[in-house]
């Protein structure tokens, strides 16, 4: 059985009056948007990553905060 995927959101907001096509266009360019995220929103994800902890959701599932230790050894071992 195929482990279930994960989910991701994108907010979309406008005061632009659309009719229902350019609506569906906008939202399915949405999703690119995650894609090329510009600086500051890569900055929060990394950030969130960073200040993540181990969580367990449905059923037991049990995902692992980012092992900070390990991504530093590694930074270093880059010379950064």
């Amino acid at each position: 059985m195929p482990e279930p995927g994960g989910s991701c959101v994108a907010v979309v907001a406008t005061d632009a009056r659309l009719a229902p096509p350019q609506l569906e266009r906008l939202a399915r360019r949405a999703r690119l948007a995650l894609v090329r995220a510009p600086s500051p929103t890569t900055e929060a994800v990394l950030c969130s990553l960073w200040a993540a902890v181990d969580t367990m959701g449905r059923e037991g599932r049990v995902v692992r905060a980012l092992p900070r230790q390990a991504v530093l050894a590694l930074y270093r071992g880059r010379g950064r």
